[in-house]
């Protein structure tokens, strides 16, 4: 068993077995205030602290039984391997005792106080449509294009890139957008964007053929696939560029997103490059 469902198994325990589903949120995102290295991101959704990453994992427990099919999220039967470490026990009967007697609405204030963004002003302009003609951080430009790989990162730490930076529209570019890690197929990821009103978009007309991929080890492996990704690809895009262009620019803060972290080792990189040297887009282009 992940140890952040035993995490979620040991709150539950120390709070009577059961809770209220915002106040189980609530106390989750406070808990893991207390934490260094985070088992739980949250994002800001409907002005309250939420996980899709928790979501997935309570839906699991109830598939195996060990939590109720219940409108709050409570156990049904506790695995014996659900101890969790005597520090993270610890942090739990505190926050109980800190936190155990307050109703969500006094958590949602108190949360607005400990992390602002979380709160429902907050939470609105951040997704409203109107916030992308602001200014982001950092930059004088309005417009930008933003290139976000989802390696090492979970849905919840990847959705918040999204939202602190103003996206509205997610351009997916990868070629078949199947993913083993939770929430990044692209039935999810279009799911939980539209949940925070970021539009998504899949654009498979840009990826690389599978069988290209193959037999990638080294950096020079790389570097000839996309040197003829460069070469011979995407100059035969230009209908396609186009089309993209036509598409975005009806938002002012645009991702587009693969795998891999590191810009330099995927094609959106070179995507991106090739775009702005040959077609000179009214944007920032930044990595994120």
């Amino acid at each position: 068993m992940f140890y952040r469902r035993k995490i979620i198994l040991e709150l539950l325990n120390v709070f009577d077995g059961e809770l209220n589903e915002k106040r189980f949120y609530q106390l989750l995102f406070l808990l893991s205030t207390r934490q260094d290295d985070f088992d739980f991101h949250f994002i800001p959704l409907s002005g309250s602290p939420f996980s899709f990453l928790a979501e997935k994992d309570i839906s699991v427990m109830k598939k195996y039984g060990y939590l109720a099919d219940s409108d709050n999220v409570k156990i049904k039967t506790m695995p014996p391997d659900a101890d969790v470490s005597e520090d993270m026990l610890a942090r739990i009967k505190l926050l109980k005792k800190a936190y155990g007697k307050y109703s969500p609405k006094y958590l949602s204030g108190l949360i607005d106080i400990i992390l602002p963004k979380y709160s429902r002003r907050i939470y609105l302009e951040s997704i409203t449509k109107s916030s992308a003609t602001e200014k982001t951080p950092n930059t004088q430009f309005k417009k930008m294009i933003y290139s976000l790989g989802y390696e090492g990162k979970d849905i919840d730490q990847y959705l918040n890139i999204l939202i602190e930076n103003k996206v509205t529209l997610l351009c997916d570019v990868r070629k078949n957008p199947l993913s083993m890690k939770f929430g990044f197929s692209k039935s999810q990821l279009k799911s939980y964007c539209e949940k925070l009103n970021i539009s998504y978009l899949h654009f498979p007309e840009f990826g690389i053929e599978s069988d290209k991929r193959k037999n990638l080890e080294e950096k020079a492996d790389y570097k000839i696939l996309f040197k003829d990704y460069e070469k011979n690809t995407l100059p035969l895009k230009t209908k396609e560029i186009e089309n993209l262009l036509n598409v975005i620019s009806n938002y002012n803060k645009i991702a587009f997103t693969c795998f891999e972290s590191n810009p330099g080792m995927c094609h959106r990189f070179y995507l991106l490059n090739f775009v702005f040297r040959n077609y000179h887009p009214d944007y920032k282009l930044m990595h994120i």
